[in-house]
């Protein structure tokens, strides 16, 4: 497909910001499963694509951990080796042995001069030893603030932890089918003023070419105030409909992708969080629905069984009843 063939100055009134050259290539995903944008910048210098503080703030626990505990272990390697090439005598107090016991000892001596805990067994000898004692001292400050400003900044940072259905559904109707996707809150923090957004891009012929076009889907309701339940998003395909007279071998063929906005007010911070997913055709669900989420009450409450968001079920006739559309 001939990118240079387009002219660049046709722009999509619906497009959320991808532009006219990504609608050229319309079976490509623009977002990601993890909620990323399928897009790779280049030519940015490393050090600037390359943002270390920012990708310390947005990969899991695990991973920071894990960052973390590796990063202090190789600092420690390092300056055990410095005091090791400083001479057998830099370290006073060592009990001499062989190179793997020295090294231990310059390994446990920095960990003790890096978290500045200095026990006084062990004080560094000459002017080789103290000067590494001084960079190691100065390093350890430094990292401990550091690291203290990341953990803050991950735990009191606002995200909207909004878990999507795994697959959207075509729920069929006597009167219409619906198209239908379900959220529910996963974090601690209340979301208030929630709104929702859903694109369908389609590939479509202009000229000579296909092109991928946005339309935003008409939803029975985008806005709620409160969001303390789950919230099944309702699209209803009438005439006015984009997907109206669409099966689910021409949403294949035409590259359909269904792209989800969610902004909402973390009650918490009161500041506005958002995130965002997208379903391509094949994991839209046709002829059936989402199962209930709702359990027992017990001592009084309202029970959502979050586990059973992705659940639904076939249904076999345009009878079946419809899910309600919000709940309260």
């Amino acid at each position: 497909m001939a990118i240079s063939r387009i002219d660049p100055s046709i722009v999509d009134k619906d497009d959320p910001g991808f532009g006219s050259r990504v609608g050229t290539e319309p079976g490509l995903r623009l977002v990601n499963r993890d909620g990323s944008f399928n897009v790779a910048r280049k030519g940015l210098p490393f050090f600037q694509s390359f943002r270390i503080y920012q990708l310390l703030l947005n990969i899991s626990w695990t991973s920071f951990t894990a960052v973390l505990v590796s990063a202090y272990v190789l600092a420690n390697v390092m300056f055990a080796t410095a005091y090791m090439l400083a001479g057998s005598d830099a370290i006073a107090g060592a009990v001499s042995g062989d190179l793997a016991e020295r090294f231990l000892t310059a390994f446990f001596f920095s960990v003790q001069t890096i978290t500045t805990v200095g026990y006084g067994h062990l004080y560094p000898n000459g002017i080789d030893a103290n000067l590494i004692v001084a960079i190691e001292a100065f390093m350890g400050m430094a990292g401990i603030g550091m690291i203290a400003a990341l953990v803050f900044a991950r735990v009191s940072r606002p995200a909207a932890t909004i878990i999507f259905s795994n697959r959207a559904v075509i729920e069929p109707g006597e009167a219409r089918s619906s198209f239908k996707l379900r959220l529910v809150n996963g974090g601690r923090s209340e979301l208030v003023d929630v709104e929702v957004r859903v694109l369908v891009s389609l590939a479509e012929m202009s000229g000579k070419l296909k092109r991928r076009r946005f339309h935003e889907l008409k939803l029975e309701r985008s806005k709620l105030a409160l969001f303390p339940l789950h919230w099944t998003v309702v699209h209803s395909i009438d005439e006015s409909s984009p997907l109206h007279d669409l099966s689910s071998g021409q949403l294949r063929a035409r590259g359909a992708e269904f792209i989800v906005f969610v902004n909402a007010t973390d009650d918490t911070f009161s500041q506005r969080v958002h995130t965002w997913f997208s379903y391509v055709a094949d994991e839209v669900e046709w002829d059936a629905k989402f199962t209930d989420m709702y359990r027992e009450t017990r001592r009084g409450r309202i029970r959502v069984d979050v586990r059973r968001i992705h659940d639904i079920e076939h249904v076999e006739s345009p009878s079946a009843s419809f899910q309600t559309v919000w709940d309260v």
